[in-house]
């Protein structure tokens, strides 16, 4: 179903069809698993029923194997709720989105989560690793994270977030800093 959503919603690229001849792929992926197309600058689009924009996904480079029925992209970053006050953005060096939109689509490398409300509070996260539930908007990490806000920096080995209630849940070696900001 997603592999149909993609086809029919990148903007700026043409779909390519790959040849064996086709550059390989430095991904987690079966290294001798063959891409069945290729997309350079792809945008994905997740609208819900009522046509209001819920996510957007954007890539330099995207490759789908039939094989693992998974997507491979590069230099990811995803938007949501983009059309609300409440804005979470990520990015990541890779990301492995899952043509079935119910799993988890993980993102790695230099994963960094930067959020705002309508309040005018930011959060700024990373971690090397993310996995996230796009349809749900849930996301959750085990590989170590640090936040940093106004005036607080946190650190913990776990996270747990639910971008529709704003609310973080973190576990494992809690520790927070505070700094006075001088005027």
């Amino acid at each position: 179903m997603l592999l149909g959503v993609v086809a029919f919603l990148v903007l700026g690229s043409w779909l390519v069809l790959r040849q064996t001849d086709a550059p390989e792929n430095d991904s987690a992926l079966n290294q001798s698993a063959q891409a069945d197309y290729y997309l350079s600058d792809s945008r994905l689009r997740v609208h819900d029923k009522q046509g209001v924009l819920r996510y957007e996904v954007t890539s330099s480079s995207a490759e789908h194997f039939p094989q693992t029925r998974q997507t491979q992209l590069l230099e990811v970053a995803m938007v949501f709720s983009p059309q609300q006050d409440d804005v979470w953005f990520l990015t990541a060096r890779t990301a492995t989105l899952p043509d079935d939109r119910d799993a988890i689509a993980e993102l790695v490398g230099e994963v960094k989560l930067h959020a705002t409300s309508n309040k005018g509070d930011r959060l700024h996260l990373s971690t090397p690793r993310m996995q996230v539930l796009p349809d749900t908007e849930k996301l959750w990490t085990d590989s170590g994270v640090l936040i940093q806000g106004r005036g607080v920096e946190i650190s913990a080995q776990r996270l747990e977030a639910h971008m529709s209630t704003q609310r973080l849940q973190l576990a494992g070696q809690v520790q927070t800093r505070y700094a006075v900001e001088t005027p």
